[in-house]
């Protein structure tokens, strides 16, 4: 699983993508964020590297066209594994307001609510334009917190993804010197992280900061020029290396290596997190969102209504039904199956019968077996008896639905055939048929 770890710088003119950024915003913000789109845009020159699982080193390039990185890696890719499933990203250090808090007792409980009130005092706009994050939520007595400007966090993440760098963590360049620095005295450590004779930011002709400077309570960046203010042991302690920006590199891959907990330390959280600008874009659409949920409620409530409407008034047609179908046919008892006993009632009709009048005893019996044979299944006839144009037949099966096989069949004989009772059985089931001849 690689890694591509990038640190941006900033840049100090508007370039093409942060000018189209600012022309989607109205008339009267585009004047306020074009200040701050000026000195806070990142630039399209900067460091990156890849490292492997083990953080080891794949590649590096200083001063190289991130636009263009994606499409450089994916050429690179064949027979390479320049491939990478993280990108983590380091912005101008500069534009991070980081500040080591102290803490009181019960303040950790509540620390995402109490952080920013602490920090406000040292901040000079408004905490409700800041995005905050919290560095260390283990320690007890004190914590770093950066604090970084939400358009312009904004701004850098869709800079980001129009260079096809989708779904970056932004981590503060100081997360891979802050456990060095807790074991200096004074928790106080100076690092080079660029070059004197690196090339200018974008537009400016003023050097960008050369010095990363962490004390016991703020993180700075500072230029050579500044280095006359800091205490005499700071240089005696300060890290060098040849190459200060592949330094940078290396070791924020060793603080994401060393570090199970590094994705809490991404600026990306809260509503910046993977999506949540597209959430933060459709929050004004909340109440639409909550009256179509609550209209497609009613309609559901409505529906199970209506369907147990309809099945009171299914139920109480079927009692009408029975109802009459006793009032019209008293000798029938009661109703078990009114489509069937409907069905043997109207056979009974001479109106509606199929049976002919030249229909012989020798006839009968001869659709009788015609129908015994047809009916698969374990069956026979018990008795037979004729009385009054009327054979009367006692039928025993296996199985009750053999019954029903045997009375279909002989009624596709044209026999009136009316099964008068069922009886259930040691060795199954025994039906009582009457067939009526016609007169």
């Amino acid at each position: 699983m690689n890694r591509l770890i990038i640190r941006c710088y900033e840049s100090s003119t508007i370039s093409d993508t942060s000018r189209d950024l600012l022309s989607e915003l109205p008339l009267t913000e585009q004047a306020t964020n074009e200040s701050r789109v000026r000195y806070g845009a990142l630039s399209s020159r900067g460091d990156w590297a890849l490292m492997d699982e083990k953080g080891a080193l794949l590649e590096y390039q200083q001063d190289a066209d991130l636009p263009q990185l994606t499409q450089y890696l994916a050429e690179q890719s064949t027979g390479k594994s320049m491939r990478f499933t993280d990108v983590i990203v380091c912005p101008p250090t500069e534009r991070l307001h980081t500040r080591c808090l102290s803490l009181d007792s019960g303040q950790r409980k509540h620390l995402e609510t109490v952080a920013p009130f602490l920090m406000e005092e040292t901040l000079a706009q408004s905490m409700e334009e800041l995005h905050f994050t919290i560095l260390n939520k283990s320690q007890q007595d004190r914590t770093w917190v950066v604090a970084v400007e939400k358009t312009l966090l904004s701004i850098w993440i869709e800079q980001l993804a129009s260079w096809q760098l989708f779904s970056p963590s932004i981590l503060p360049l100081a997360c891979g010197f802050m456990k060095e620095a807790e074991k200096q005295e004074g928790h106080c450590l100076l690092v080079k992280v660029q070059q004197e004779n690196v090339s200018p930011v974008e537009g400016s002709a003023v050097l960008s900061p050369q010095w990363l400077w962490i004390n016991d309570t703020t993180v700075n960046v500072l230029t050579d020029s500044m280095l006359t203010h800091l205490p005499k042991t700071a240089m005696e302690t300060a890290i060098i290396e040849a190459e200060p920006e592949k330094r940078v590199l290396e070791k924020i891959a060793q603080f994401v290596l060393q570090t199970k907990s590094w994705q809490e330390k991404n600026l990306c959280h809260g509503a910046f997190r993977q999506g949540g600008l597209w959430l933060e874009k459709l929050t004004p659409w909340r109440w639409v969102a909550a009256l179509a949920v609550i209209a497609f409620c009613l309609e559901l409530f409505l529906l199970q209504a209506s369907t147990k409407a309809l099945g009171l008034q299914e139920q109480d047609v079927r009692q009408q039904a029975n109802a009459l179908f006793l009032e019209l046919v008293p000798s029938e008892g009661r109703v078990v199956n009114l489509s069937r006993q409907l069905r043997g009632l109207l056979q009974q009709n001479p109106a509606t019968t199929t049976s002919t009048k030249t229909d012989s005893a020798y006839d009968v019996l001869a659709k009788i077996d015609q129908a015994r044979e047809q009916v698969k299944g374990l069956h026979r006839l018990t008795r037979l008896d004729f009385f009054d144009q009327t054979y009367r037949l006692d039928w025993q099966a296996e199985k009750r639905e053999t019954l029903d096989a045997i009375q279909s069949a002989l009624e596709k004989s044209a026999l009136s055939v009316q099964m008068e009772q069922v009886v259930r059985q040691e060795q199954g089931y025994r039906a009582a048929l009457k067939i009526q001849l016609t007169n």
